[in-house]
């Protein structure tokens, strides 16, 4: 044939063939080689019939109206490196049981199907292997329509075909790496009627259809693909148990997944960044959908269509799509939690009736545009979060987005493979959830109680549900908690029995800016908290009990230790060593075993605040250089030993402290300073006798501290309070002859008074309520005088008006007060009488502090004004027509004796400038009832004489006002332009 034997061989082996055949056929044949020919143009120009082991290579096969190359019943053949090309049907044919051939590196190309796979017989084809071959222009790559098993496609470049691989009846096959892109207008890979297979690992970009098309398919995987430019990425159709995991879908037309009429499938581990909807699903149930990222979508992330229920979707990340998630009205008893649901314009619609959440603890979704708080610090929510479109509520939304690694982690000892999150953000141990979470993550931990050490070498977040019940055991050995990140935090814990190695801690802190809060630490041999060369943590509203010592800090800086409860613990309270800038304040430090707080070498420190009571030792103790510390505020009783103890430690500064009922109330060898300077306050000392002449409640005599030559120079103390005294009496008016009744009225809070003494003029009683008769008319002075049983006194005296006649002025309210004469004649002001609560007091009385108030009623001093200087001055007398101000420190009556009232109509003359004026009069005037020089208000203005304006003070709100009318007793300022006289028409 073209002048080229026909090269036939049956029942033969081990020949080679003559690269000059133009057509071989192989029948019954084994180890047969066929090398270096060229077959072209020629019907069926390479045909195997039930041949083995041997090699079809290098060879071009080209243009055949039929096959190219025919395997049939033929196993453990090898075609390889050869060019099959422009065959009319197919490049290569494996028929009826072709098993176990390698069909390698070759080009096949421009055939209606490159490699054919097939069987009228419904026998089963196994083992062959399809790897690195260049397929393209083919009407199909590689085409299976027959029952076949393990078959690997791998390596393979299908480019460029209508079809890339369509697959049918295959079983336990894989479909590995290969590159199948530009198959248009069909699809990448269509399976159908398969099951079992893998198809990993394959680039599959600008396909028509879709990249991947299952049907009618199970138990498949479809994993790790990488997938784009489709008009769909993977579809799949009538199927189920296959799992869709880990692929990549990018920037398809339509759908990422596309999934109708399947159930109990699952998708997981996708990426879908697509242009309508990521996850397209109906008429499905039973399907999982978890841990894919599903963004950028013009329509849904996921689309619930019609007829889909019972399907989980769950961790997620739905971001930056027009609608997170949509669901149909007629899609139901779908669940949907534990989704991240950030920067969608549209975070979730639903119509129809579906679970948004797993309950509590799991919780629900995490929804950025939920406004809710979160009281208790569990990562839910408190008020439900409403999903559009319906009647539908996540119960327990999230406060913080699931990502990868995740930042919020939720442990229970009862979570288990079942609970949704397993081993991704639920665990049941609290180190695995610290392994697991993102840095500056939270680990939030249900109640029970935990058998782990923990360590946390990253900032976090740990926070327990419940101080009291939700516990951490490390049963008793190694640490309970070793912090070595900076920047963690750890809040309501048990920490308990650790080991009983001196190293042995309930916590262990090597880092920096921690925060320790709300925790219960107990059991443990050697300390609670050691905090080790470290700085700026604070430890804060912790219990420490039943501990060798409660904190121990060793060479740390910036500490602080705030409002904790530190008691029955064997050895201290706190152990300082080496350690500066660190803050104790408002704790409680009681029954401890040695001291309260012991400090050794350690510098600046701040105690202040603390309730130190009942150590065993000392309250506190500073050993060996401690200097330039402050001890302030504090209440430090009943110590064994000594209150505060100082051994070769200076420059410290103790102030405000309570050393009550101390063994050695306080101890000191060094020079250190126990008074605040500025201040002049030192401290209370229970055992402090000295006395408090004035009652400034500082001690007069200094309190020499022991152990050297240290004294507080400004001892505080408790000493008597003076009784107040006060009286009343009556009648308030008496007349001449008429018996007055008095009734002493002081009181004393820490005593009993026991003595009254009564001053009337020369007369003196002693009685608590007497009775008296003033025979004679005028105003009297009558003084009492109390003692208490610490010799405690105080006096009080109040004026009696007998049978006096009083005229009243004006008046006063608390401040400044502008007053002037109502009465046409010069008032002394010793003539005054002020009237304060009902009861008088002449000037002597009212301007010193012997009334009831104990401060002044008045001011003594008087300011008037000079009206040809135009300046202040002091002023005793009060003259008609002038004024003066008067300083009142409480509210009172200006009172003066008088029984008649001279009134004329005569007022003042004013001098060119400002003038204080008062209208010596008993009545309102009218500034139009004024002349001046004897013309009327008016015209004296119109020609320029005065001012129109006149300024009064208005003594309730301490400001100037506009005035038209003078009234009694009040003063005013005026401004006259020329001297003039005022009088009243």
């Amino acid at each position: 044939m073209n002048e080229k034997p026909i090269e036939y061989y049956s029942n033969s082996e081990n020949i080679t063939i003559s690269p000059q055949a133009s057509q071989v056929i192989l029948a019954n044949c084994s180890h047969i080689i066929v090398n270096d020919t060229n077959l072209s143009s020629i019907n069926f120009p390479l045909q195997l019939y039930s041949t083995k082991n041997s090699l079809i290579s290098n060879n071009t096969i080209n243009n055949s109206v039929m096959v190219g190359i025919i395997l049939q019943n033929s196993k453990n053949n090898t075609i390889v490196f050869n060019e099959i090309m422009d065959n009319k049907y197919v490049g290569i044919q494996l028929r009826y049981s072709s098993n176990n051939n390698t069909i390698l590196q070759n080009n096949i190309t421009n055939n209606e199907y490159g490699i054919e796979m097939l069987d009228y017989n419904y026998n089963s084809m196994v083992n062959n292997t399809i790897s690195d071959n260049l397929i393209t222009n083919n009407e199909c790559g590689i085409y299976v329509s027959c029952i076949s098993e393990k078959i690997n496609i791998t390596d393979n470049r299908v480019c460029s075909n209508t079809c890339g691989l369509c697959l049918g009846l295959m079983k336990n096959s894989s479909i590995i790496g290969n590159n199948i892109s530009n198959n248009y207008p069909g699809y990448g890979i269509h399976i159908g009627a398969s099951s079992m297979n893998n198809i990993s690992d394959n680039m599959m970009i600008n396909n028509g259809e879709c990249g991947i098309e299952i049907y009618n398919s199970w138990e498949n995987t479809i994993k790790d693909n990488n997938l784009s430019k489709s008009y769909k990425g993977i579809v799949m159709d009538d199927s189920y148990n296959n799992v869709v995991t880990s692929n990549i879908i990018m920037n398809t037309t339509s759908n990422g997944f596309s999934i109708s009429d399947c159930f109990d499938n699952t998708f997981s581990h996708n990426v879908i960044n697509t242009s309508e909807d990521g996850v397209y699903i109906s008429d499905s149930y039973n399907n999982s959908f978890d841990n894919n990222q599903i963004i950028n979508h013009n329509n849904s992330g996921i689309c619930l269509g019609w007829y889909s229920f019972n399907n989980t979707i769950i961790n997620n990340q739905i971001y930056s799509n027009n609608n997170g998630l949509e669901i149909y009205e007629d899609s139901n008893n779908n669940t949907i939690f534990h989704n991240d649901f950030i920067d969608n314009i549209i975070n979730a619609h639903d119509q129809g009736e579906n679970n948004w959440d797993n309950e509590y603890p799991p919780g629900g979704n995490y929804w950025d545009d939920y406004t809710g708080t979160d009281a208790n610090g569990d990562g839910i929510g408190d008020i439900p979060y409403n999903i559009s479109g319906g009647d539908n509520q996540d119960l327990y939304p999230l406060m913080y987005p699931i990502t990868y690694p995740p930042v919020f982690i939720w442990v229970d000892d009862d979570f288990n493979y079942s609970t949704p999150g397993w081993q991704y953000d639920h665990f049941d141990v609290i180190q695995d959830g610290i392994d697991a979470v993102n840095e500056n993550g939270t680990v939030y931990v249900y109640n029970g109680t935990y058998y782990e050490n923990v360590v946390v070498d990253k900032t976090i977040d740990l926070i327990g549900e419940n101080r009291n019940t939700t516990v951490i055991d490390s049963s008793g050995s190694g640490d309970v908690v070793n912090v070595s990140a900076d920047w963690v935090n750890i809040s309501s814990f048990n920490l308990c029995n650790c080991g009983s190695d001196e190293f042995d801690n309930g916590l262990e802190i090597h880092s920096n800016n921690n925060t320790i809060a709300n925790n219960i630490i107990t059991d443990c041999f050697y300390s609670g908290i050691v905090v080790f060369e470290s700085s700026d943590n604070l430890i804060i509203n912790n219990v420490f009990e039943y501990l060798g010592s409660a904190v121990t800090m060793w060479n740390s800086k910036r500490i602080e230790l705030s409002n904790n409860r530190i008691q029955n613990n064997s050895f201290y309270g706190l152990n300082i060593y080496y350690s500066t800038g660190c803050i104790i304040d408002d704790n409680i430090i009681k029954n401890n075993g040695y001291n309260g707080i012991h400090f050794e070498q350690s510098s600046s420190n701040v105690v202040v605040n603390n309730e130190i009571i009942s150590n065993s030792e000392n309250g506190i103790y500073f050993l060996s250089s401690c200097t330039d510390n402050i001890v302030i505020s504090n209440d430090i009783l009943y110590s064994t030993l000594k209150g505060l103890y100082l051994v070769d430690s200076n420059n410290n500064l103790i102030y405000h402290n309570n050393f009550v009922d101390n063994s050695e109330k306080v101890n000191d060898n060094s020079i250190n300073i126990w008074y605040n300077s500025t201040l002049h306050e030192g401290n209370y000392y229970s055992d402090y006798y000295g006395n408090d002449a004035d009652g400034d409640g500082i001690g007069d005599t200094p309190y020499n501290i022991s152990g050297g030559s240290n004294q507080d120079l400004y001892p505080l103390g408790i000493f008597n309070q003076p009784p107040i005294a006060d009286y009343t009496y009556a009648p308030i008016l008496p007349n001449q002859g008429e018996t007055v009744q008095f009734n002493a009225t002081a009181i004393d809070y820490d005593g009993t008074i026991v003595n009254y003494t009564w001053y009337f003029g020369y007369h003196i009683i002693y009685e608590k309520n007497p009775t008296y008769q003033f025979n004679d008319s005028g105003l009297y002075p009558i003084l009492l005088e109390v003692k208490d049983d610490n010799d405690g006194t105080d006096t009080v005296a109040k004026s009696i008006p007998v049978s006096f006649d009083m005229m009243h002025i004006t008046n006063a309210s608390v401040g400044w007060n502008f007053i002037s004469t109502p009465y046409n004649q010069q008032l002394d002001s010793y003539e005054f009488i002020c009237k304060y609560d009902d009861y008088f007091y002449d000037w002597g009385l009212a301007t010193t502090d012997v009334n009831p108030t104990g401060t002044p009623l008045i001011n003594s001093i008087m300011f008037g004004w000079n009206r040809t200087q135009q300046t202040y001055v002091f002023e005793r007398n009060l003259n008609p027509g002038y004024g003066c101000w008067m300083f009142a420190y409480q509210p009172v009556e200006m009172w003066i004796q008088e029984d008649t009232a001279p009134v004329d109509d005569n007022i003042t003359d004013l001098e060119a400038g400002w003038n204080i004026v008062g209208v010596p009069h008993n009545e309102n005037v009218s500034k139009t009832d004024i002349l001046v020089d004897d013309t009327d208000w008016d015209t004296a203005v119109g020609n320029g004489w005065i001012s129109d304006f006149v300024f009064g003070w208005n003594r309730q709100d301490q400001h100037y006002d506009f005035c038209d009318t003078f009234m009694p007793g009040c003063a005013y300022w005026m401004y006259a332009y020329q001297p003039c006289t005022l009088k009243r028409t």
